[in-house]
């Protein structure tokens, strides 16, 4: 897997993480468990609302849209859905009826979105779509009180719904590359029992296409000639805040919104998974995505206030563990510096060790 996707990847799970963490004071996901048949339950419910609701973002404009419990839905958005919910889910009991009457577009939304909404500002025009556009479940979360719904799934077209494809047609799936988080709050009026609360989705870089642009004055390269390695890492880190050890550096801004480090040890036999755990072990709540063909593994803890990347090499004889941490008011850029800083690392197996 490349690596830029995999950021892409830790990056929706961070958004999946921070969207549960804020309906419920602990929890756990385990991203290679399959579903259970009670989360398949609940995803059946919820899946005609979260298919629409994902195929009208992603047709609604050439910028992605996304759902915030905070903001309302835009006209756009609310016209773009009812243009293709007439024709392709019925089970939501659209019909053309709703194309020009804005209390029926008023009632429907309401029933079945927490967010606030603007109502179409044309008449609509039915939209046709040749394939199904929608989530299949990675995951999904209920938080104790039974109140909110957490799903963390992949976008997909197919001829039509995942579930309803027989084996002929499963090659026919075509993965859109787009992670989807999704949370819902039970509601006994709602059409399917919920009403959608958000819906956020990060495309991921084809691999092919895919070059991290920077500038490289704004950044500092760091040589460890004892291990045979190299490394570039954020100059916003300057050297008045930078801490030389025996086994690597570190840095931390002033106001400690922001800090990294670059740490080497002995491999002593230890695996990719062995070290992983190692960090899973410490933070229960942690997500893990391993790339053994590479030798990297990402870890990534999220909560309201705080993110950590910890993204681990290894070489022929050690490990190579580079951790990020910044707080929710630092610059959302600063989530791709670990992508930027693995992609800048260089070493010589053959002199490490």
């Amino acid at each position: 897997m490349h690596i830029n996707r995999i950021l892409s990847w830790i990056l929706t799970l961070c958004i999946f993480i921070t969207t549960v963490s804020a309906f419920a004071e602990e929890s756990e996901i385990v991203e290679n468990a399959l579903p259970t048949e009670e989360q398949e339950a609940l995803f059946h419910k919820v899946q005609p609302l979260v298919d629409l609701t994902l195929l009208a973002s992603l047709r609604c404009s050439d910028q992605p849209y996304e759902i915030q419990i905070s903001s309302d839905l835009s006209d756009r958005f609310t016209e773009t859905l009812f243009a293709l919910g007439s024709r392709s889910f019925s089970e939501l009991a659209l019909n053309d009826s709703y194309l020009g009457n804005t209390t029926l577009q008023d009632t429907w939304l309401t029933a079945n979105y927490l967010s606030p909404h603007a109502l179409p500002s044309n008449k609509v025009r039915p939209m046709h779509e040749d394939e199904y556009t929608g989530v299949s479940m990675i995951t999904c979360q209920l938080d104790d009180s039974g109140t909110w719904l957490a799903i963390l799934g992949e976008a997909y077209s197919a001829p039509k719904r995942f579930d309803l494809l027989d084996t002929a047609e499963l090659g026919s799936i075509a993965w859109l590359d787009t992670k989807v988080a999704v949370t819902l709050q039970k509601d006994e009026h709602a059409m399917t029992g919920w009403k959608l609360a958000t819906l956020l989705y990060v495309e991921d870089p084809a691999s092919e296409d895919t070059d991290i642009a920077f500038d490289q004055s704004s950044w500092n390269t760091y040589f460890d000639e004892v291990h045979g390695f190299s490394i570039m890492y954020p100059s916003v880190f300057s050297p008045e805040m930078i801490t030389k050890q025996t086994d690597g550096i570190s840095g931390s801004l002033p106001d400690n919104h922001a800090s990294f480090f670059i740490h080497y040890e002995d491999r002593n036999g230890r695996s990719l998974k062995d070290v992983a755990d190692i960090i899973q072990t410490a933070h229960s709540e942690a997500i893990t995505q391993l790339d053994e063909a590479e030798d990297l593994a990402y870890v990534q803890v999220a909560n309201n206030s705080q993110q950590t990347v910890w993204i681990v090499r290894l070489t022929l004889d050690g490990i190579i563990t580079i951790s990020l941490t910044w707080d929710s008011t630092q610059a959302p850029d600063l989530s791709s510096y670990a992508g930027i800083m693995i992609e800048t690392l260089l070493f010589d197996d053959q002199s490490n060790g």
